[in-house]
């Protein structure tokens, strides 16, 4: 009993739960104004644009390579989308939602050819409150279903909920001119939970010892048990000697 409770914990040990984070940075980044169907393409700008107004409507496209997830079959995946705020004037609720068509590149995408372009309902919903903090979206439902319907690619799109005003806020895009704010660059950062931290090769070698200990332990006790029954035997014998003479007497 001693024994399998020593195998167990060398296996509890071995089979602690490991996290493993992985980063991809996005391909494609750029916003539209969709209401000013003749503005020109904003792929080169240092920062992407949400806004929702009665007389602005503008949406943040992002798009990602899902051939670089390590772990496409892990159904443990957890992906978010995390992006680091420039301006933000006025709290705006913000949804992510999945362009299913990643036909359009940053450097000519505009309102007129993003016309047609289906997008879901969002996955996921962010109170943005102030400038210069990460926020995250989760996204996982959207990866898991691009990844399962073979998707190399996935368009991730910002949305604001309508606000007074001429609000809009503004996020990091991935074109920084210096290394220090590339840092703030957009990122799907993908979380996996698995079992590790221990070689099954260790754990070998630590049940093998551990299973050593308890056979040498056995050996020892029972040589060492030897002699002390010998003792008792030869004091027995001893006594019924001694009442053999006094019966004789």
């Amino acid at each position: 009993m001693c024994t399998l409770f020593l195998v167990l914990s060398v296996f509890s040990v071995a089979n602690v739960e490991a996290i493993e984070i992985q980063t991809i940075m996005p391909l494609e980044d750029t916003y539209i104004v969709v209401t000013s169907p003749l503005d020109p393409s904003h792929g080169l700008d240092n920062f992407l644009r949400v806004a929702h107004t009665k007389t602005e409507l503008s949406l943040a496209h992002l798009m990602f390579d899902l051939s670089e997830v390590l772990q496409r079959s892990n159904a443990s995946l957890e992906a978010k989308l995390r992006l680091r705020s420039i301006y933000v004037p006025s709290p705006h609720v913000i949804g992510v939602r999945w362009c299913v068509n990643n036909t359009w590149d940053e450097d000519t995408f505009t309102p007129l050819n993003a016309t047609g372009f289906f997008m879901t309902a969002p996955e996921s919903f962010v109170n943005v409150t102030s400038k210069y903090v990460w926020y995250e979206w989760g996204v996982t439902d959207f990866v898991r279903t691009a990844i399962r319907e073979n998707y190399e690619k996935i368009t991730l799109v910002l949305e604001s909920e309508e606000v007074e005003g001429n609000a809009f806020v503004m996020f990091y895009s991935k074109d920084q001119e210096d290394l220090q704010s590339k840092e703030y660059s957009p990122k799907l950062v993908f979380t996996y939970n698995g079992y590790g931290g221990v070689s099954l090769d260790i754990a070998g070698k630590v049940i093998f010892g551990v299973l050593a200990t308890v056979g040498i332990s056995f050996i020892a006790y029972r040589f060492l048990k030897k002699p002390a029954k010998k003792r008792r035997r030869s004091s027995s014998v001893k006594q019924i000697r001694e009442i053999s003479i006094i019966v004789s007497t």
